[in-house]
């Protein structure tokens, strides 16, 4: 979490408001129900490294957790995987870099309206192809015990 922690302090410096939950972020709360923190947030911050990279992203739960869940947008870094599953700038916001991650923060904090409708649309993705039971049937197709037809 090193560098992530680099990201918040930089946020911080800029007078973004950052709150982290979770083990492994200094003076952070622990939090039972995760989906009550990404409900209640206005903008839900990703974080796309893989250890203490900032450039080799990968999917990660949270990418499905945080929109699946309804609350505020989501903006986490550029992977372009994640064009696979979403309309990025449609339903999820994806940065670059830190000064990009900036910008979209306090884009998103002043046009609340767009905000809430991509996280709206973000949220009916994941309800419609995101969900385990999808990921469930697209593996039993591949194995061919499933074939797609309702039941």
């Amino acid at each position: 979490a090193a560098h992530h922690e680099v990201h918040l302090a930089h946020r911080r410096e800029h007078g973004v408001d950052v709150r982290t939950f979770g083990r492994g972020w200094p003076g952070s709360e622990w939090v039972e129900d995760m989906n009550e923190v990404f409900n209640h947030s206005r903008i839900n911050l990703g974080f796309g490294g893989i250890g203490y990279s900032e450039s080799l992203t990968n999917v990660k739960a949270r990418d499905f957790d945080v929109p699946g869940a309804g609350g505020g947008i989501y903006i986490t870094s550029f992977n372009p995987d994640l064009a696979l599953h979403y309309d990025i700038g449609g339903e999820i916001v994806c940065y670059r870099n830190r000064e990009e991650m900036l910008e979209l923060i306090r884009y998103y904090l002043a046009h609340t309206d767009e905000a809430d409708e991509m996280a709206r649309r973000a949220r009916a993705r994941c309800l419609g192809e995101h969900r385990w039971l999808h990921r469930y049937r697209s593996v039993l197709s591949v194995l061919g015990i499933f074939d797609g037809v309702a039941q």
